[in-house]
């Protein structure tokens, strides 16, 4: 759990076969867009937009689950 924008947030990995690389992004059950940070040497980093994130978010627990390649 932490704290994101202010709201009470917990964060849930789920790893697949290689265990790294965000393949998708999902806040409160509904996919969340991102776009894929630039990194030569490995899967880059999940970007989302804090407009985006924000609009999501609920008043109580909120849920955000990473899926990893």
């Amino acid at each position: 759990r932490l704290d994101l924008a202010g709201r009470d947030v917990e964060l849930l990995y789920r790893t697949g076969a290689l265990g790294c690389g965000p393949t998708s992004l999902a806040l409160n059950g509904r996919e969340l867009a991102f776009e894929r940070e630039h990194n030569p040497y490995r899967t880059g980093g999940a970007e989302v937009k804090v407009a985006a994130f924000r609009e999501r978010l609920g008043e109580g627990k909120n849920q955000l689950v990473v899926e990893l390649g």
